[in-house]
């Protein structure tokens, strides 16, 4: 795994902050106030039975071509230019796989792809910007605050990866050595030094790919601009954006103007005309919803476009009573970073002012995480106890960085998986296959950097192996979006997975949750408080969103189910 030392964490492109932050963000509430075996056992995952298969099964992967061969027909986006081989092609011995479940999928993970059995063959050797013949070279940035045992994890995921995908004679390298040029540069959050960063990595360690490094729309551009594909596990990127800097752009969230419309779709579906019963203020809960809308953006984050959320709420006659747009930039100038902080959490105040004076009972708040604690703290010295509708606080210790008296008022809208304890996820498993015994759990943060670590390698791999031996960016993308992915169903409620209708992000429904403080987390290590899932933690498909109330008449003492 490539050193990053020095390096500051950024703020994604949308209105998800970093896990990175969480201290910071404690800091600045306290301020306001004042195994060996392979496949895992399929039983934890799904109903189906493991099955041994010989060769591929027909007509199965995609919609284009054949098993381990390159797509068919003209790629959707303008291919990477092929480089010239500097390793010999080299004609691979068969390897034979496992598929798990019906139909078949190459692991047990429920949004895993479907399963390549075996392929021989040339593969071609040097085919694109980080490929050869017998590598593909990945950065994947360590994390600041997470230390060895996070790295460890990343190790034994370039293990499991490699042991159970079908890479054409290739494997995962995600410790690409630099090619020259001198180490990493650091990055302080400016998007100059963010695009320096991207091209460095891009140029000296020669990758065919880079994991989640902040998410941030500087990190993106600058890798896109080297025909370097990104990968976020952690922000929901824009569509229009995926789409300008295809095929290079991924993410495993679900698209930004989808999930923004699922929460107006929310508000329609659960909360529209109806009393503010989950205020904890009895003048407040006697009174009819009005909706506000505050968006947060920091650093060199572009703020979330509101007109998805306007268009899913005039579908069922609301109307935002305000909306504010809390705005702040990045300096390479310590002093001015200080004061641009200040004058952003200023603004983030008084956004918090402007709901209460306008009347809203419920706000929706797209915001970044350090915005979210700054408001919520405020908005108790205030007095002010509306109703908030995030779209993503969802790990537990997340939300603690909300003002405890606001986070019972607190409900999510949210396309990760819901969690469940470390020993049931796809993540655990796939290290104890390959590490028995290990768990990178020792801290929440370290738990939850690994896991996103593995969303983003479940997408790369996936798109690899799906993209056949003739590896490039184009071939990527057209094999992940003609791609059916089974998504059988699981008591995991990881949620359904694919790329139809030219999507660049993996997950395509969400779950709703609510805050209870009394609730007991299924992660060892979390404090107090759990969120709890509607629906017992079943996914909703965006358009189909029950009529029926999914929600308890009161949050405190409903059932929760983690």
């Amino acid at each position: 795994m490539a050193s990053k030392a020095g390096s500051q964490p950024r703020t994604p492109s949308l209105v998800f902050g970093t896990l990175t932050v969480v201290l910071l963000v404690l800091l600045a509430a306290l301020a306001v106030t004042t195994a060996s075996t392979a496949p895992p056992a399929i039983a934890e995952y799904a109903p189906q039975s493991i099955q041994q298969i010989k060769k591929p099964p027909p007509n199965q992967s995609s919609d284009f071509g054949q098993l381990g061969g390159a797509p068919v027909g003209k790629p959707s986006a303008k291919p990477t230019p092929t480089p010239t081989p500097t390793t010999t092609p080299t004609k691979t011995a068969p390897r034979l796989y496992d598929c798990v479940g019906t139909p078949p999928r190459q692991i047990a993970d429920p949004q895993a792809p479907p399963c390549v059995a075996s392929w021989q063959g040339n593969n071609g050797g040097a085919t694109s910007r980080g490929v050869t013949a017998n590598e593909i070279r990945v950065y994947m940035p360590s994390e600041v605050g997470v230390g060895n045992e996070y790295a460890r994890a990343i190790k034994d995921l370039e293990t499991f990866f490699n042991k159970r995908f079908e890479f054409y004679g290739r494997t995962l390298n995600l410790e690409p050595t630099a090619t020259g040029g001198g180490s990493e540069p650091s990055a302080t959050g400016t998007c100059a030094d963010i695009g320096a960063q991207a091209d460095w990595v891009a140029k000296q360690l020669d990758v065919f790919a880079a994991g989640d490094d902040g998410s941030d729309s500087c990190w993106y551009n600058a890798l896109a601009r080297n025909q370097v594909i990104s990968l976020s596990g952690q922000s929901t990127e824009l569509r229009k954006d995926q789409q300008s800097l295809a095929p290079y752009v991924w993410s495993y969230p679900m698209v930004g103007e989808d999930l923004i419309s699922n929460v107006g779709q929310f508000v329609c579906s659960q909360l529209a005309g109806k009393k503010a019963i989950y205020s904890s203020n009895p003048i407040l809960k006697r009174e009819t919803r009005t909706f506000g809308l505050i968006v947060s953006a920091t650093l060199s984050q572009v703020p979330t476009p509101s007109a998805p959320l306007v268009a899913a709420l005039a579908a069922c006659g609301v109307h935002l009573k305000t909306t504010v747009v809390v705005q702040a930039q990045g300096s390479d100038n310590g002093a001015q970073n200080s004061q641009e902080t200040a004058q952003w959490t200023n603004a983030s105040q008084n956004a918090v002012l402007k709901m209460r004076t306008s009347g809203v009972t419920s706000v929706i708040c797209m915001c970044q995480l350090q915005a979210a604690a700054v408001m919520s703290n405020f908005a108790s010295v205030q007095g002010f106890h509306p109703e908030w509708i995030a779209e993503r606080s969802d790990q537990n210790f997340l939300a603690q960085a909300w003002s405890p008296t606001q986070r019972n008022s607190l409900l999510e809208v949210s396309s990760f998986p819901r969690q469940i304890s470390e020993s049931q996820t796809p993540f655990e498993q796939a290290l104890n296959e390959v590490d028995p015994g290990f768990c990178d759990c020792s801290t929440s943060l370290s738990f939850d950097f690994g896991e996103i670590g593995y969303w983003q390698l479940l997408l790369l791999a996936s798109g690899i192996q799906m993209a056949g031996p003739h590896l490039t960016p184009a071939t990527f993308q057209k094999a992940l979006q003609q791609t059916r992915f089974p998504n059988p169903a699981s008591a995991l409620d990881e949620g359904a997975v694919g790329f139809a209708n030219g999507g660049h992000s993996m997950e395509n429904d969400v779950t709703v949750a609510w805050w209870n403080q009394r609730a007991q987390s299924p992660v060892h290590l979390d404090p107090a408080g759990s969120w709890c899932y509607a629906l017992e933690g079943r996914r909703i498909r965006p358009g189909h969103w029950p009529r029926k109330s999914i929600l308890p008449p009161s949050l405190a003492s409903a059932r929760c189910v983690t």
